[in-house]
């Protein structure tokens, strides 16, 4: 898989809410290749990890909890 950080996935995310797994078919698309199922799940903890410190560090907005949370840009 390539580099996911800096501003890979804060650059998936519009203003409208997205659920991530909105958000995981973007980076798939993305990736321009179609990723194993073993890729696919490190691309899930990736995101998991990514988007949660974004939240934290304020740099992205969240809403709702579980299956409803939606993840947009400040």
């Amino acid at each position: 898989l390539p580099s996911t950080g800096g501003d890979y996935w804060p650059n998936l995310l519009t203003e409208q809410g997205q659920h991530s797994s909105e958000i995981l078919k973007s980076a798939i698309d993305k990736l321009g290749f179609t990723p194993t199922n073993t890729q696919i799940k490190k691309l899930t903890q990736r995101m998991t990890f990514a988007l949660n410190a974004l939240v934290k560090a304020n740099k992205i907005q969240d809403s709702g909890a579980g299956r409803e949370r939606v993840f947009f840009k400040k």
